[in-house]
Protein backbone atom coordinates (compact mmCIF):
# COMPACT_ATOMS: atom_id res chain seq x y z
CA UNK A 1 0.00 0.00 0.00
CA UNK A 2 1.21 3.50 -0.80
CA UNK A 3 0.14 6.74 0.87
CA UNK A 4 0.65 10.26 -0.47
CA UNK A 5 0.36 12.96 2.20
CA UNK A 6 0.16 16.41 0.63
CA UNK A 7 -0.78 19.84 1.87
CA UNK A 8 -0.10 23.45 1.11
CA UNK A 9 1.65 25.60 3.66
CA UNK A 10 -1.04 28.26 3.18
CA UNK A 11 -3.92 25.90 4.12
CA UNK A 12 -3.77 26.40 7.89
CA UNK A 13 -1.23 26.58 10.70
CA UNK A 14 -2.26 23.11 11.92
CA UNK A 15 -2.23 21.31 8.56
CA UNK A 16 1.48 20.48 8.24
CA UNK A 17 1.98 19.47 11.91
CA UNK A 18 -1.16 17.28 11.72
CA UNK A 19 0.08 15.67 8.52
CA UNK A 20 3.49 15.06 10.13
CA UNK A 21 1.76 13.39 13.09
CA UNK A 22 -0.12 11.15 10.66
CA UNK A 23 3.16 10.19 8.97
CA UNK A 24 4.63 9.29 12.37
CA UNK A 25 1.61 7.10 13.15
CA UNK A 26 1.95 5.35 9.80
CA UNK A 27 5.61 4.59 10.56
CA UNK A 28 4.60 3.34 14.01
CA UNK A 29 2.17 0.80 12.52
CA UNK A 30 4.75 -0.56 10.08
CA UNK A 31 4.78 1.60 6.96
CA UNK A 32 8.23 2.35 5.54
CA UNK A 33 9.61 5.50 3.91
CA UNK A 34 9.31 4.18 0.31
CA UNK A 35 5.57 3.63 0.90
CA UNK A 36 4.87 7.23 1.97
CA UNK A 37 5.30 10.56 0.24
CA UNK A 38 5.19 13.64 2.46
CA UNK A 39 4.80 16.67 0.19
CA UNK A 40 4.29 20.29 1.18
CA UNK A 41 4.25 23.28 -1.13
CA UNK A 42 4.86 26.86 -0.08
CA UNK A 43 2.16 28.18 -2.40
CA UNK A 44 -0.50 25.52 -1.70
CA UNK A 45 -3.88 26.64 -0.41
CA UNK A 46 -7.14 24.89 0.40
CA UNK A 47 -8.37 25.25 -3.18
CA UNK A 48 -9.22 23.41 -6.38
CA UNK A 49 -6.40 24.99 -8.44
CA UNK A 50 -3.82 23.61 -6.01
CA UNK A 51 -5.24 20.09 -5.91
CA UNK A 52 -5.72 20.10 -9.71
CA UNK A 53 -2.07 21.08 -10.18
CA UNK A 54 -0.77 18.33 -7.90
CA UNK A 55 -3.22 15.53 -8.80
CA UNK A 56 -1.26 14.12 -11.79
CA UNK A 57 1.85 13.61 -9.65
CA UNK A 58 -0.10 12.01 -6.82
CA UNK A 59 -1.92 9.69 -9.22
CA UNK A 60 1.27 8.73 -11.03
CA UNK A 61 3.08 7.88 -7.80
CA UNK A 62 0.16 5.93 -6.37
CA UNK A 63 -0.65 3.93 -9.47
CA UNK A 64 2.71 3.26 -11.12
CA UNK A 65 3.44 3.51 -14.79
CA UNK A 66 0.84 6.06 -15.77
CA UNK A 67 2.40 8.62 -18.10
CA UNK A 68 1.45 12.11 -17.00
CA UNK A 69 2.02 15.34 -18.85
CA UNK A 70 1.43 18.64 -17.13
CA UNK A 71 2.94 21.09 -19.56
CA UNK A 72 1.29 24.07 -17.89
CA UNK A 73 3.21 23.50 -14.65
CA UNK A 74 6.63 25.19 -14.86
CA UNK A 75 8.06 22.60 -12.47
CA UNK A 76 7.27 19.79 -14.91
CA UNK A 77 9.97 18.61 -17.25
CA UNK A 78 8.88 16.41 -20.13
CA UNK A 79 11.64 13.82 -20.45
CA UNK A 80 11.84 10.59 -22.43
CA UNK A 81 14.38 7.80 -22.14
CA UNK A 82 15.97 5.38 -24.58
CA UNK A 83 17.23 2.27 -22.79
CA UNK A 84 19.64 0.06 -24.73
CA UNK A 85 20.27 -2.80 -24.58
CA UNK A 86 17.10 -3.93 -22.86
CA UNK A 87 16.88 -6.68 -21.66
CA UNK A 88 20.52 -6.77 -20.60
CA UNK A 89 23.14 -8.55 -18.58
CA UNK A 90 26.26 -6.62 -17.68
CA UNK A 91 25.32 -3.00 -18.28
CA UNK A 92 22.82 -0.83 -20.11
CA UNK A 93 22.69 2.84 -21.03
CA UNK A 94 19.76 5.11 -20.27
CA UNK A 95 19.80 8.13 -22.58
CA UNK A 96 17.60 10.98 -21.40
CA UNK A 97 15.99 13.34 -23.89
CA UNK A 98 14.13 16.55 -23.15
CA UNK A 99 14.05 19.27 -20.55
CA UNK A 100 15.77 17.82 -17.49
CA UNK A 101 15.17 19.68 -14.23
CA UNK A 102 18.16 21.47 -12.72
CA UNK A 103 18.44 18.95 -9.90
CA UNK A 104 16.98 15.51 -10.63
CA UNK A 105 17.52 11.93 -9.59
CA UNK A 106 17.22 8.86 -11.76
CA UNK A 107 15.59 6.15 -9.63
CA UNK A 108 15.25 2.43 -10.31
CA UNK A 109 12.54 0.61 -8.36
CA UNK A 110 11.39 -2.96 -8.30
CA UNK A 111 7.88 -3.65 -9.55
CA UNK A 112 6.53 -3.08 -6.03
CA UNK A 113 7.98 0.44 -5.94
CA UNK A 114 10.93 -0.27 -3.63
CA UNK A 115 14.05 1.75 -4.55
CA UNK A 116 16.90 -0.38 -5.91
CA UNK A 117 19.39 2.18 -7.23
CA UNK A 118 19.55 5.92 -7.85
CA UNK A 119 21.76 8.47 -9.58
CA UNK A 120 21.72 12.17 -8.73
CA UNK A 121 22.02 14.09 -11.97
CA UNK A 122 22.47 17.70 -12.93
CA UNK A 123 22.22 19.57 -16.17
CA UNK A 124 25.03 21.93 -15.17
CA UNK A 125 27.82 21.99 -17.75
CA UNK A 126 31.31 20.83 -16.90
CA UNK A 127 30.28 18.25 -14.31
CA UNK A 128 31.44 14.68 -14.85
CA UNK A 129 31.53 11.48 -12.87
CA UNK A 130 29.06 8.94 -11.52
CA UNK A 131 26.89 11.56 -9.83
CA UNK A 132 26.24 13.68 -12.88
CA UNK A 133 24.69 13.52 -16.29
CA UNK A 134 27.29 13.10 -19.01
CA UNK A 135 26.16 13.42 -22.63
CA UNK A 136 22.58 12.82 -21.40
CA UNK A 137 23.48 9.17 -20.68
CA UNK A 138 23.61 7.12 -17.50
CA UNK A 139 25.06 3.61 -17.31
CA UNK A 140 23.44 1.02 -15.05
CA UNK A 141 25.36 -2.13 -14.14
CA UNK A 142 23.56 -5.40 -13.39
CA UNK A 143 25.70 -5.78 -10.23
CA UNK A 144 23.68 -2.90 -8.76
CA UNK A 145 20.30 -4.42 -9.52
CA UNK A 146 20.57 -8.19 -9.71
CA UNK A 147 18.20 -10.05 -12.02
CA UNK A 148 14.59 -9.02 -12.47
CA UNK A 149 12.27 -6.36 -13.81
CA UNK A 150 12.70 -2.73 -12.79
CA UNK A 151 10.96 0.60 -13.37
CA UNK A 152 12.90 3.73 -14.30
CA UNK A 153 11.75 7.08 -12.89
CA UNK A 154 13.10 10.61 -12.99
CA UNK A 155 12.43 12.58 -9.81
CA UNK A 156 12.70 16.37 -9.97
CA UNK A 157 13.78 18.76 -7.22
CA UNK A 158 10.15 18.97 -5.99
CA UNK A 159 9.92 15.23 -5.38
CA UNK A 160 7.67 14.63 -8.38
CA UNK A 161 8.36 11.49 -10.37
CA UNK A 162 7.93 10.82 -14.05
CA UNK A 163 7.83 7.23 -15.26
CA UNK A 164 10.40 6.70 -18.05
CA UNK A 165 10.42 3.00 -18.81
CA UNK A 166 11.09 -0.58 -17.76
CA UNK A 167 14.32 -2.56 -17.49
CA UNK A 168 14.78 -6.30 -17.67
CA UNK A 169 18.02 -7.68 -16.22
CA UNK A 170 18.95 -11.24 -17.21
Amino acid sequence: MRIYLMAGEQESTEMIPDMDAMRTELYNVGFTAPEIVFATHWDGTHSEWYWRREFPYVYQWLFGDVAVSAQDDPRTNEVTANIFPNPFSGSTTIRLNGNIAKESTLILTDVQGRPIASRPITRAKGKTGSNSLTNNSITINSRETGQGFFLVHLENEYGQRQFLGKLAVQ
